[in-house]
C-alpha cells in the first residue's frame, strides 16, 4: 500500500509540473502593439490603391434583317442575389457599348445582362 501512495504522489507531482509549464505563452509579437505610418514597412512599387480603372467593351452579334438597340447591364454580382448595377448603356451589332468603371481592386469578374427587343 505504501508503493501504491509513492507511485500515486510521484504521478500527482509531475502531472502538476508538466500541467504548470504547459501554461506559459513565449510570446515574440505584441498583437497589441501599434505601429505609426513611418514603422510600417511598405514596398516601394506599393501604390495604396483599392480600385482599379476598367474599361469595358461589349459587343453584340446581330441575327436580324435589322439591328435594333439592345439594353446592356454590369452588375456587381447576380442581381437576384443583391448584385449592384454599376454601369448600363445600349449597344447593337456594329456600335459597341463602351465606358471605364473603377471597380474594387479585389473583384475578379461581374456580371452582365442583356435586354434584347426581340425578347
Amino acid at each position: 500500500m505504501k508503493n501504491l501512495l509513492k507511485i500515486l504522489s510521484f504521478t500527482i507531482f509531475f502531472a502538476g509540473i508538466i500541467f504548470a509549464s504547459s501554461c506559459k505563452k513565449d510570446v515574440k509579437d505584441d498583437p497589441n502593439q501599434k505601429l505609426t505610418m513611418d514603422e510600417l514597412l511598405v514596398p516601394q512599387d506599393f501604390d495604396w490603391k483599392t480600385t482599379a480603372d476598367v474599361d469595358v467593351t461589349i459587343n453584340i452579334s446581330g441575327t436580324k434583317a435589322y439591328e435594333a438597340m439592345s439594353k446592356v447591364y454590369v452588375y456587381s454580382a447576380d442581381p437576384s442575389i443583391d448584385g449592384k448595377l454599376m454601369a448600363s448603356g445600349t449597344a447593337c451589332s456594329g456600335k459597341a457599348f463602351k465606358t471605364m468603371m473603377r471597380v474594387p481592386a479585389y473583384f475578379e469578374e461581374v456580371y452582365l445582362k442583356m435586354e434584347s427587343p426581340f425578347g
